[in-house]
């Protein structure tokens, strides 16, 4: 033995100690180190019921239904009469998909509570299990259920079911504008466009004052570039509500501002509010930004959406470094090149990534106007199938902190081929026909291995713009959640070189695999440039690509409006407008 090793060896941590340790974590928000924790401790026999319980919470509030079901089965095989379990069991198997054993669990609970939400549950569930027959009978014609079911299908991303219950509403009571303006706007999720409209118009007919109809109209209208007659829509809406800072900020993004618009005075006069809410106070600095942006006033512009984003990242209690970790963790899944063996040779998929504001949309517009390609904009389906088939989790309800906790290694063949023939059906539903579908959803970036181990023909464009024009374009659009990067100087510059540096290592990994495409080279030669976008994908040129501002299929980005345009050289070094406020950024950046 050598002089510095001792004979005695730390005892094991017990089971209870690892389940304690855990939740100390957890309550601290430390959720990988409570994953760790509880992924070992749950393997133990000498845990009580209770602590078995909450470790099933746990992993069910993770996005990881598939283990909680486990856990809650064992507890319920061993007290079958615990309301509780039956109740946390029902919800894990919605989330899994098993959706009629969900329905039984939901059916006995209602039996034996009476209580509406195991109730309101047996209409989610065989709703999503696509059985029409026992949907339309449990909601019996009652307006609070069907109000109710609408909107909760279609924040799961069931638009299918969603549309189908909208459709029948609209049936049962055709002289209810509310019913219509549901179905429009279910199919304006959907992508469905001129259906959208059509139930909108309907719905104006029967509700002719109704500015939240108009303010959806507008909102369609402008996705499928008929600016004019959005803009005739939202001074409507403007006209019976003219503080509603949510038409206010749809407006502004569909015009551009002269001076002397009575909806600027009305911006400026919100601003000067003191009493309004974090998020509509963020919403109203962004848009006056936008207003300032039109007319010139570029500190004003930049000061205002710097105070917007400082307002959002407070309230949000956001940390980049979570996101940077997330690409730490996929990265060390790929430390070693992978060699796996997958029978896809299908080139249809097309993935458009990069920065926000990088100019992802152009180049999608210029593609989707081939007549073989399909533009299906941002989707969430990669991520969705990534996590469920190999993270085992609910993408859905999957914050970044806990995507890929506990993972070693790359995916095995068999996954792989899984993701693979689990996403082409997504996307080919989308359109049949195309030869190609593009998913141009930016932070597919994070995920770009797995889909290149998953495709080896599809074509991966990587869009690069100069750091400093897409950081400034960040941060001057009111983004959601899934780009809280976006909201401060900080954030920004530390993300946006975390993302390149990202993208250096994929290229190492998969060398020839990514093209990029420089925004400043499109904008300066879009002719040359669109061919070689279309060569790179295998298509034989068409010149309506050079006509694609010509388009009206829906366009849901920040750049929507920008795509309709001429090509937008004036967004090339942007930047230095907003010189000196933005010198911090410059400075992070170098």
């Amino acid at each position: 033995m050598k002089p510095d090793q001792h004979s005695e060896t730390t005892p094991p941590i017990n089971n209870i100690e690892l389940y304690q340790q855990g939740m100390v974590a957890s309550n601290a928000g430390d959720y990988a180190k409570a994953f760790t924790c509880f992924d070992q401790a749950i393997q133990g026999a000498e845990l009580a019921r209770s602590h078995k319980l909450e470790i099933g919470q746990f992993f069910l509030n993770t996005a990881q239904p598939w283990r909680a079901v486990e856990i809650f089965k064992s507890l319920h095989r061993n007290t079958d009469k615990d309301i509780k379990i039956l109740e946390l069991l029902a919800k894990a198997l919605l989330e899994t998909g098993k959706y009629r054993e969900s329905y039984r669990i939901a059916q006995k609970l209602y039996k034996q509570t009476g209580g509406q939400d195991c109730f309101f549950q047996m209409i989610v569930a065989v709703a999503l299990a696509k059985d029409k027959r026992t949907t339309f009978k449990l909601l019996n014609d009652q307006p609070t259920l069907y109000q109710a079911i609408i909107p909760h299908l279609s924040s799961v991303n069931a638009l299918d079911a969603a549309a189908d219950i909208a459709k029948r509403a609209t049936e049962l009571w055709p002289n209810e504008a509310t019913t219509w303006n549901y179905l429009g706007v279910v199919n304006s999720a959907r992508g469905h466009a001129n259906d959208a409209l059509a139930a909108y118009r309907k719905a104006l007919v029967i509700a002719p004052n109704d500015h939240n109809i108009k303010f959806n109209l507008g909102n369609t209208l402008g996705s499928i570039g008929q600016a004019e007659e959005a803009l005739d829509h939202y001074r409507n809406a403007l006209k019976v509500s003219p503080k509603n800072i949510q038409v206010l900020r749809n407006l502004a993004e569909h015009t551009r501002f002269q001076g002397g618009e009575p909806e600027l005075d009305v911006l400026i006069s919100l601003s000067k509010q003191t009493d309004l809410e974090s998020n509509d106070r963020s919403t109203v600095l962004y848009t006056l930004g936008k207003a300032y942006d039109d007319l010139k006033r570029y500190p004003e512009a930049m000061k205002c959406y710097l105070e917007g984003g400082a307002i959002k990242f407070h309230a949000r209690q956001f940390s980049v470094d979570e996101e940077i970790k997330l690409l730490s963790r996929i990265k060390d899944l790929f430390h070693d090149v992978p060699s796996v063996q997958v029978n896809q040779t299908s080139k249809k998929p097309v993935f458009i990534i990069g920065l926000p504001r990088s100019g992802t949309t152009l180049v999608e517009q210029i593609l989707a106007a081939h007549p073989g390609v399909y533009g299906a904009g941002e989707l969430s389906d990669f991520r969705d199938v990534i996590l469920e088939k190999f993270d085992k989790r609910d993408a859905l309800h999957t914050p970044i902190i806990c995507e890929f906790l506990g993972k070693t290694g790359f995916p095995s063949s068999k996954i792989t081929s899984e993701i693979a023939q689990s996403y082409l059906n997504r996307i080919s539903k989308r359109a049949p026909n195309a030869l190609r579908i593009i998913d141009k959803q930016p932070l597919n970036d994070r995920y770009l291995g797995f889909a290149a181990l998953a495709f080896p023909n599809a074509t991966f464009i990587h869009c690069v713009r100069d750091l400093r024009d897409t950081s400034v374009s960040c941060l001057s659009k009111n983004f959601e959640s899934n780009f809280c990067f976006t909201d401060t100087i900080d954030t920004m510059a530390s993300y946006a070189k975390a993302q390149r540096e990202h993208m250096a290592f994929w290229e190492q990994v998969f060398p020839g695999r990514i093209h990029t495409v420089n925004y400043e080279d499109v904008v300066e030669d879009v002719e040359t440039e669109a061919r070689r976008i279309i060569d790179i994908v295998g298509l034989e040129w068409s010149d309506e690509c050079l006509n694609y501002q010509g388009s009206n299929r829906d366009v849901r980005t920040a750049s929507a409006q920008q795509v309709r345009q001429d090509i937008y050289q004036t967004s090339v070094k942007r930047w230095e407008r907003y010189l000196p406020k933005i010198q911090p950024l410059i400075d992070a950046l170098a």
